[in-house]
């Protein structure tokens, strides 16, 4: 089976946020595929619905946990690197666009370190939500910063960009991580 988490802050407070944006599209793939409901599972710490996406059984997690102790449901749900893909937003990938990694760091992405530290590799794949400002954000203000929701012509960005975030998640579970990135990757 593959996974598919998604990294979040669960609160309501933090909906629409710029750090909820990798919920916000693994909740659009769901629709999308006509997944059930996300339910709630106390033991993996994380809102869950199976289903299937071509010959594969998919589950869908969004994290329970706050974005920096992310890590938790990897270990609850005992996943494996190999089987996980984990969406996240991603401050050096303009709004808009998406990047797909593999074994790659963190870049100061505390929900990414947690999970890591989880796995024990960076071994693992991962799609990259951009959600960088039209200008520089550093140091303290990065953390305030992914808590703001988006501007509206960031929003009109990022429901324009839906359809290929859940097109290029699709060809990751259906066709593997490197066919995706050569046809997804932005410039």
């Amino acid at each position: 089976m593959i996974t598919v988490l998604a990294l979040r802050n669960p609160e309501p407070e933090y909906a629409g946020t710029r750090h909820n944006i990798g919920a916000d599209i693994l909740r659009a793939f769901s629709e999308a595929n006509n997944f059930p409901a996300f339910k709630h599972d106390k033991f993996l710490k994380a809102e869950k619905s199976i289903g299937t996406i071509g010959d594969h059984d998919v589950q869908l997690l969004l994290s329970d946990t706050y974005m920096n102790e992310s890590g938790q449901v990897v270990l609850a749900a005992r996943l494996f690197p190999e089987n996980t893909i984990v969406i996240h937003d991603e401050l050096n990938v303009p709004v808009g666009d998406l990047k797909i990694s593999y074994d790659a760091g963190a870049g100061g992405h505390n929900g990414v370190a947690s999970v890591t530290s989880a796995f024990g590799t960076a071994a693992y794949t991962r799609l990259r939500i951009g959600i960088e400002p039209n200008h520089p954000v550093t140091g303290d203000a990065r953390a305030t910063f992914v808590l703001k929701p988006f501007t509206p012509e960031e929003r009109q960005k990022i429901e324009s960009s839906t359809k290929t975030f859940i097109d290029a998640l699709t060809t990751i579970i259906k066709e593997g991580r490197e066919t995706a990135m050569l046809k997804y990757h932005t410039k």
